[in-house]
């Protein structure tokens, strides 16, 4: 089951122009390709949504860092963090 999560993760990222994600206590760090031909006019409603849990990275690397809550406990963090990778990839569908 968790490799398949993983598989199908990796296969919506590379739809989204996604070249790495970073995952750890906490965070969750999506980087992009500075040439994905993202909605700009979707962006600020896409954040939005977040609010203070997410920032935009732009410059060197582009992409997002979302924070949520860290439990301290390595298989219940691993299971929220793969549930918000999850999440996150659906909610991005409306910036392409």
């Amino acid at each position: 089951d968790y490799l398949l999560r993983i598989s199908l993760i990796k296969a919506k990222a590379r739809k989204f122009y996604i070249t790495e994600i970073k995952g750890k206590a906490g965070k969750l760090t999506v980087i992009m390709l500075p040439t994905a031909p993202v909605k700009t006019e979707k962006l600020t409603g896409f954040m939005q949504e977040y609010g203070k849990q997410i920032r935009f990275l732009g410059g060197k690397e582009t992409g997002f860092e979302l924070k949520f809550e860290n439990y301290d406990l390595v298989e219940k963090d691993a299971e929220v963090l793969l549930k918000k990778t999850e999440q996150f990839l659906i909610d991005m569908e409306i910036l392409f």
